[in-house]
């Protein structure tokens, strides 16, 4: 808008004549070299402060296959060869950022004004590094030496070849390690480093033991250091091998960005028990605890994410780590000789007990079951775990792969399931995502929004005490009548409830805040559907977004809300990226949070049913979980469609979220019945409510 703030992104464009705006570059010497941005000028300095060089510079470059890289040019004496000077840059700047390729020129010549001339920077070649050509001999140097001429797009390879002057990278080094195992060899990216020529590497290069052959498998430490792409530290790899065998690691892969941002409050609350779930499902039938307890091994075998431990304290950033085979948290109880105000009491303890015990995000399975037989045909299933291994929407699909076990394990029979989706590999196509676009729409979608948006808290706590203080949950549900009619709306105006939820707790924050423009959180299911077989696969995918929403009076209600939904279609677009990320793109300052309340509509249904022929059937579910936020607001659709509040007891009373809860359902009610009504008719407040407040404020305390 005219006279509105514009982002100074950096970027070099000019206007087309047909109004489109070309990218030419960058201002500055800022670029993003596989997901990394990089400052030239900070390789320029570390590479001028070597006492051999006088003048430096360091450009990107693109090989024929289109792979960019960094190739710094140096002059001086050159006393100092390419190795002498790579080996002084590692020491000084993380391996990404050191140049691919070096080359010492006799001088670096200068623009009329006193700049380094770039455009006048010779190409580099990737070519033979001058020796005089060896043969690989050993199998080892044979295998490595046809990986590299793959990797580098080299012709020839010699046993003295040095791997960065061949042209090789950081990057480059993940794919020669990847590769080796592939053809049965053993590398780390370290090694790569430290051993340089291809002779040398071949040297420390291990055959892999297959894993069916594990008692002749011995992998030394250091080598186990890279095995799985990751950098471990000797510390870091003791602390697995206290918890696990080697042998029992499948995999280690880092987190993804709605797993650091849970990581961040858990540590930050050890003892608040966030994130946390504690499922309770009513059983009615005869159930077999033993084929139970072994379908629920069997889904635990099955996936990945159900195997996974996190190494928090990884010099690289918190790790996940996938055990081969583990053991499932399995406990049996029998209640039924207890009177029933003592069974309600034990299992109230139980459930409590359970709760605040948590888990150790570093000991493996984060999950735990418990059956307890309350009657001869009247048990409850506890099942308990951590919200970093997975999300609402694997539920189901994890009940219907134990009815699965479960009946097959009955009938003595094989169960044939579809392979799973690994976890791993959403791991690897997310890491794949570009962050170019998510950048500028996110940046355009909160542009002027510099203050979260206040929802009156009843007291502000001290440092820690909300966490002190716990939570508290309160809900109700709406009647069948006010359902009805909802959804009625929201076909009529080909809208999700989720919208009409938006929409009211939007019109709710605008009224309770005073400000027009307001923002809060809304978790996603994260589940793109470019990634194969994302709907049947198990892992946690949400993610938690901000909703930014304008309430302008005189907008006709229908028509805010289809844009309200079409803002959030466009938004899905770029639902992977970290909350965290986003928060930096925003200008809310540092130190705030973007929002303080977060809906989450659960369109699970509650009615998860084991099936009449497994002899079991679910009467009832309840659960538990707490978010780091001061209130999230959980949206359960049904017959009658619930609210539940879970909120902190240092930042609202019980009192002020039955009036929030009494007002979201006004709002609910309105809104269906006018549709064509400006937003500034639809009332938040019943009308005994409204009365009552405008002869309370309007009362005179002095006599005329």
């Amino acid at each position: 808008a005219l006279g509105g703030r514009l982002y100074r992104s950096g970027d070099l464009g000019r206007y087309l004549e047909n109004g489109e705006i070309e990218y030419l570059g960058r201002k500055d010497h800022q670029i993003k070299l596989r997901g990394y941005r990089i400052e030239l000028g900070e390789i320029e300095a570390a590479l001028a402060a070597h006492p051999g060089v006088d003048s430096a510079a360091v450009v990107a470059r693109e090989d024929a296959s289109g792979h960019k890289y960094l190739v710094g040019y140096v002059a001086g004496d050159g006393v100092a060869g390419t190795h002498d000077l790579r080996a002084y840059l590692l020491s000084k700047l993380p391996g990404y950022m050191v140049p691919a390729t070096l080359m010492w020129l006799e001088q670096l010549h200068l623009t009329p004004n006193g700049k380094i001339d770039r455009k006048s920077l010779p190409q580099p070649v990737r070519e033979d590094n001058g020796s005089q050509y060896e043969a690989p001999r050993t199998a080892a140097e044979k295998t490595l030496a046809a990986i590299w001429e793959q990797v580098l797009e080299v012709e020839r390879v010699s046993a003295s070849d040095n791997f960065f002057d061949r042209g090789g990278d950081s990057i480059l080094s993940i794919h020669v390690v990847t590769a080796a195992r592939r053809a049965g060899l053993q590398l780390t990216p370290r090694q790569i480093f430290q051993e340089q020529t291809l002779a040398k590497l071949a040297q420390v290069a291990q055959e892999i033991v297959a894993p069916e052959d594990k008692e002749s498998a011995s992998v030394s430490k250091a080598a186990a250091a890279d095995f799985f792409g990751v950098s471990l530290s000797q510390k870091d790899i003791e602390g697995l091998l206290a918890r696990t065998e080697l042998e029992n690691i499948e995999d280690i892969y880092p987190l993804t960005p709605f797993q650091q941002g849970m990581l961040f409050h858990v540590l930050g609350a050890p003892d608040a028990g966030i994130y946390l779930n504690q499922q309770r499902y009513t059983l009615r039938g005869d159930p077999d605890p033993v084929a139970l307890r072994n379908a629920f091994q069997a889904v635990l075998d099955r996936h990945q994410i159900l195997r996974t431990a996190f190494l928090l304290s990884a010099e690289g950033g918190p790790l996940q780590v996938v055990q081969r085979q583990l053991d499932l948290s399995w406990a049996v109880h029998d209640w039924r000789d207890l009177a029933p105000a003592a069974k309600s009491e034990r299992l109230a303890g139980l459930l409590r007990a359970d709760y605040e015990k948590g888990f150790d995000l570093a000991q493996a399975p984060l999950m735990r079951v418990a059956l307890i037989r309350i009657e001869a045909d009247l048990f409850e299933l506890i099942w308990s775990f951590h919200l970093m291994l997975m999300d609402g929407w694997s539920v189901p699909i994890i009940f219907k792969e134990l009815l699965a076990f479960y009946q097959g394990l009955q009938a003595a029979e094989p169960v044939e399931l579809e392979p799973p989706i690994r976890y791993r590999d959403y791991i690897d196509w997310l890491q794949g995502q570009s962050e170019d676009e998510a950048e500028t729409y996110w940046r355009q979608a909160l542009a002027d929004f510099t203050q979260p948006t206040l929802l009156g808290f009843d007291r502000t706590p001290m440092n820690g005490e909300a966490e002190q203080e716990g939570y508290g949950e309160k809900g109700l549900f709406l009647d069948h009548e006010t359902t009805t009619s909802l959804r009625a709306f929201a076909v009529r105006h080909k809208l999700t409830l989720n919208t009409l939820m938006q929409g009211a707790w939007a019109l709710l924050l605008n009224r309770r805040s005073g400000a027009r423009d307001v923002v809060f959180g809304s978790v996603v299911s994260g589940r793109a559907a470019d990634f194969p077989g994302i709907e049947s696969a198990v892992g946690v995918f949400v993610n938690a977004l901000p909703v930014r929403v304008q309430t302008p009076e005189d907008v006709p209600l229908a028509s805010w809300l289809a844009a309200l939904q079409g803002q959030q279609s466009e938004s899905r677009r770029f639902e992977f990226s970290s909350l965290v990320t986003i928060q930096g793109w925003s200008e809310v300052p540092r130190g705030q949070p973007l929002f303080d309340s977060v809906l989450i509509f659960q369109n699970i249904p509650r009615d998860i049913s084991l099936s009449e022929s497994a002899g079991l059937k679910v009467v009832g579910i309840s659960s538990k979980e707490r978010s780091n936020l001061p209130l999230a607001l959980v949206i359960e659709p049904g017959s009658q469609l619930h609210l539940n509040i879970v909120y902190q007891h240092s930042r609202f009373d019980e009192i002020t979220i039955g009036r929030i809860l009494e007002n979201l359902q006004q709002t609910l009610r309105q809104m269906v019945n006018n549709s064509d009504a400006a937003l500034s008719t639809i009332s938040t407040h019943a009308e005994t409510e409204r009365k009552h407040l405008i002869s309370t404020f309007n009362q005179s305390l002095a006599g005329f």
